[in-house]
C-alpha cells in the first residue's frame, strides 16, 4: 500500500510539472499561480485519511455480521433433544 501511495504521488508530481511546462509563458500571467500545478499536502493527507476511514468502516460490517446470533436455528437445535425425549415416552 505505501508503494502505491508513493507511486501515485510521483505521478501527480510529474503530471503537475508536465502541465506547468506545457503552458506557454505568455499565457501564464492570466492563470492563478501563473499556471503552476503543485501537489497540495493538505489534500493528500485528507485523501489518505478518507481512504483509511473507509477501509475501517467497511471492514467492521462483516465482523459485526459474523457476531450476530441466529436465534431461530439456536432454539431449534436446543429443542431437538427435548422433542426426541418427549416422543419416546
Amino acid at each position: 500500500m505505501p508503494a502505491a501511495i508513493g507511486l501515485g504521488l510521483l505521478i501527480a508530481n510529474l503530471g503537475g510539472k508536465w502541465t506547468t511546462n506545457t503552458i506557454p509563458y505568455e499565457n501564464r500571467g492570466y492563470l492563478p499561480n501563473y499556471g503552476r500545478v503543485d501537489v497540495d499536502t493538505t489534500t493528500v493527507f485528507y485523501a489518505i485519511a478518507v481512504a483509511v476511514l473507509s477501509v475501517l468502516l467497511f471492514s467492521i460490517s462483516p465482523v459485526l455480521e459474523g457476531y450476530r446470533l441466529n436465534l431461530i436455528s439456536a432454539l431449534k437445535e436446543s429443542a431437538a433433544p427435548l422433542q426426541r425425549r418427549g416422543a419416546s415416552v
